[in-house]
């Protein structure tokens, strides 16, 4: 038999509330919170468990005309009002902080600081409404992006720059996403690889267990940027100080696409992407001086 685990007096952990109200079955019936939880229930969540974005999240919580708490698995479209807690009920304690050799044993929260980190990073997107949630959903599954711009008077002005993401054709697994720049009306150019994953890239023979690359800096920064929070139009009569440009930026592809489009005013954190995008390899073109993207800058 294994030892004991020692259980922390408190642990953080994020929890929510069942909804209030939800459409059911083919004609919208409304239901009042679910069929074991009561509506505005209180539900402790676990972290994520599987690879479908947090959808389905093992819960603990009271049921209808219970007291103790049970735990199931619910759709995250059923809870809202996400937060932070500190939490020191001993059931919780216990039952997010179980023995290995538990026979319904799910690891839960504790109270170390990379649990907190990781609970407020999820805080920036669980209660993000179904369209931006969506849009999220787009660009953390980033198959293309193109972000283009054009200084008003001047046709050298003009860039646009593009992101394709590619999947391996042979029996390995991987996927990667490329680059491409064209300026001044000239001919795309390719930048070359930006982030990769799986067995990946290609010309490199493949080491086993050394091939698998799970990070995605480049989706996590563009969620970081906001870009799924962005208006679709921004407009303004002059750009004050600078030259007059216009922008556009295109996520991803058919059915599971946005974008957002500006003329003389951006969002706040386009430069941001712009900076982002340059780390990665594209030309610098966003011009502080002038608050505008700027061809001119590149020699």
């Amino acid at each position: 038999m294994s030892e004991e685990r020692e259980r922390p007096k408190w642990i953080w952990c994020l929890v929510g509330n069942v909804v209030k109200e939800r459409p059911y079955g083919p004609n919208h019936e409304v239901r009042r919170g679910t069929k074991r939880f009561a509506p505005g229930t209180k539900v402790y969540c676990y972290p994520v468990k599987w690879g479908d974005g947090y959808e389905r999240i093992y819960v603990l919580g009271k049921p209808r005309e219970k007291y103790d708490l049970i735990r199931l698995i619910m759709p995250r479209k059923y809870i809202e009002n996400f937060r932070l807690q500190k939490v020191y009920n001993p059931q919780v304690i216990e039952r997010m902080n179980p023995s290995p050799d538990s026979e319904d044993y799910v690891d839960g929260w504790d109270d170390s600081d990379f649990d907190l980190m990781q609970i407020k990073h999820m805080l920036t997107w669980l209660n993000l409404s179904e369209k931006e949630s969506d849009r999220r959903f787009t660009v953390m599954r980033l198959s293309s992006l193109v972000l283009e711009s054009q200084i008003e008077g001047c046709p050298e002005g003009d860039v646009s720059l593009r992101i394709e993401r590619r999947h391996r054709t042979d029996s390995l697994y991987g996927g990667a996403w490329y680059g491409f720049c064209s300026i001044r009306e000239g001919p795309e150019r390719e930048i070359g690889m930006l982030d990769w994953y799986g067995t990946w890239p290609d010309g490199k023979p493949y080491v086993f267990g050394q091939d698998i690359h799970d990070d995605m800096d480049l989706a996590f920064g563009l969620c970081d940027a906001g870009i799924h929070l962005w208006k679709e139009t921004y407009d303004a009569p002059a750009n004050y100080g600078g030259p007059s440009y216009s922008w556009c930026i295109r996520v991803g592809e058919d059915d599971r696409s946005f974008s957002c489009s500006g003329r003389n005013a951006h969002p706040d954190t386009l430069p941001s992407v712009y900076r982002l995008l340059a780390a990665w390899g594209f030309p610098s073109i966003w011009d502080s001086g002038s608050d505008a993207p700027c061809a001119l800058l590149i020699d």
